[in-house]
């Protein structure tokens, strides 16, 4: 059953229902509403009656002994008088009323006589008699009235519940066939959205994942393409050169195998490079912390990175924090990190350049900053600096780009520690990457 056929059947389901109850409901308030008032403008009548029956009872030790002319004497000629036993047996009546008229109209007692029997008294004269009939027919003609009220109105409910539950899973019906198209990975289609309540929720929540699927897809796409390339080009010049040395049927001189063993170890580095991306995505990545003061971290990687930045003709420059800095890390895992960012800043600085290293406590968390004043990044490439393989247009040589691995790998390896790493940049006047790494104390999870 479909969910706009559940909420009809559920909508008109209640509707019955409240309706019969509503029905049931007035008929017992208005039958004992009219009941409750002819009995109490007859209950001292009752009792006196209750009373003297009583006594009349004790005089002629029965009931068959009690004369009809003294119940009209004693109660009036309009009064009849119906009683049954404890079996709910006729035991006797008085007065012109028919008994079953009595027992229908009555107004219903117990009595219990001296000789401790108890009785059911029925007694009814022309007042009750006409509250009787009054009730009767003001009751059935309410109910007959309610009745016709409610089919009528249950009618106009139920187109309406039926009206409702088209409306309500109307979003539903424009939802489908979206998800239908991600299934099949049409991410082009949307879910028209006209409202800001839970639906409306839903087909924004739709419509980003959508996107986010489409970028996922385009992004695995590349990747594929790009691994695909960053592994044709080693792979054809080993290739190549090992079937020109079959070829030439010689011995292979030493100095004829390194340009090969060059591309074997890109090959490896590579490999190795998406195996610990891939690791780190998965959350996967094993960290070995323990604390490390920064300035002797960053020292050690400034002094690794200095050869680089001479030959490129560029300048380092790092300035010690002004208090000790210890922080609970990784440090192989930070050392990449801070590697993969500073050579990327010496690849893109020009010669005669400048880059400044820093370290500082702020807001609880340890921050390094790397700037530089190279070529910068344009605005559009800054929300996809950390993908894999990504490289803006100027960096696709990859004399100088490298793999487009690093930045990728020392994003996760900061998540990892659960940092990040943000970067600021101005065409032709440099960038500014920061490390942020939450101050973890020793001994804490």
């Amino acid at each position: 059953m479909r969910v706009g056929q559940k909420i009809f059947v559920s909508y008109s389901a209640l509707i019955l229902l409240m309706g019969s109850l509503f029905l049931s409901g007035t008929y017992v308030v208005v039958n004992q509403l009219i009941r409750h008032m002819a009995e109490v403008k007859q209950e001292d009548r009752l009792i006196e009656i209750c009373r003297d029956l009583d006594a009349m009872y004790s005089l002629t030790s029965g009931w068959q002994g009690i004369d009809t002319d003294d119940i009209a004497k004693n109660f009036g000629q309009d009064s009849s008088i119906l009683i049954k036993d404890e079996h709910h047996d006729l035991v006797t009546s008085w007065g012109e009323m028919e008994a079953p008229l009595i027992e229908k109209f009555g107004i219903k007692r117990e009595l219990v006589t001296e000789d401790r029997k108890v009785w059911t008294l029925y007694y009814a004269n022309d007042v009750i008699y006409f509250v009787g009939l009054f009730q009767y027919a003001f009751r059935d003609s309410l109910i007959l009235f309610l009745s016709l009220a409610l089919v009528v109105f249950g009618i106009l409910s139920i187109f309406l519940s039926y009206y409702l539950a088209r409306h309500l899973t109307s979003p539903i019906r424009r939802i489908i066939p979206v998800i239908d198209a991600l299934a099949k990975g049409n991410f082009h289609m949307k879910v028209p959205v006209k409202t800001s309540d839970e639906y409306g929720k839903i087909g924004n929540a739709i419509n980003r994942m959508s996107d986010d699927l489409e970028q996922a897809e385009q992004v695995r796409k590349n990747m594929t393409a790009d691994v695909a390339h960053e592994l044709r080009t080693p792979l054809a010049i080993v290739s190549g050169k090992m079937e020109y040395l079959q070829q030439r049927n010689q011995s292979i001189a030493p100095e004829e195998l390194l340009p090969l063993q060059d591309e074997l170890i890109r090959l490896q580095r590579l490999v190795n490079d998406l195996r610990e991306l891939s690791q780190a995505e998965a959350g996967q990545l094993k960290l070995h912390q323990e604390r490390v003061n920064i300035h002797h971290l960053l020292a050690r990687i400034v002094d690794k990175v200095t050869f680089e930045a001479e030959e490129r003709e560029v300048t380092v420059h790092y300035s010690e924090p002004l208090q000790p800095i210890e922080v609970m890390l990784d440090k192989h895992r930070m050392t990449q990190v801070c590697l993969n960012i500073l050579m990327n800043s010496i690849r893109y600085t020009p010669p005669g350049g400048e880059i400044r290293v820093e370290a500082k406590i702020e807001n609880k968390h340890m921050l390094i900053t790397v700037k530089d004043n190279g070529v910068g990044i344009e605005p559009e490439h800054i929300p996809f600096l950390f993908q894999r393989f990504y490289r803006t247009d100027q960096a696709r040589d990859r004399d100088r780009g490298g793999t487009g691995l690093g930045l990728a790998i020392a994003a996760e390896y900061v998540r990892a520690h659960g940092g990040e790493i943000t970067v600021e940049s101005e065409k032709d006047k440099g960038t500014i990457f920061q490390i942020h790494i939450p101050i973890v104390r020793e001994g804490s999870s």
